[in-house]
């Protein structure tokens, strides 16, 4: 499965957002339970992300520059990004 968010700014010291990517070969149904984690490079969780199906923001700005991994869970399937913070 391709990635089904997009992740900007990358890399970031402030707001960062998510955005479903439209395909018209993928849809995610809207019955699917969707859910973020940003974690950091030792697997520690540092925050959830309330997710909704077009996307989400979440602010970095208290963050300690270093590259985070976002984890989107699409029920069964987990999408991962790495963020960098500056």
């Amino acid at each position: 499965m391709s990635n089904s968010y997009k992740v900007y700014p990358n890399p970031s010291k402030g707001i960062v957002n998510i955005d479903f990517i439209q395909d018209t070969k993928e849809q995610i149904k809207t019955d699917i339970k969707v859910t973020g984690e940003l974690l950091d490079v030792l697997g520690r969780s540092k925050f959830k992300i309330e997710m909704q199906h077009n996307g989400a923001q979440f602010d970095v700005s208290r963050l300690n520059p270093g590259v985070y991994v976002l984890k989107i869970y699409l029920d069964e399937v987990i999408e991962t990004h790495q963020i960098l913070v500056k």
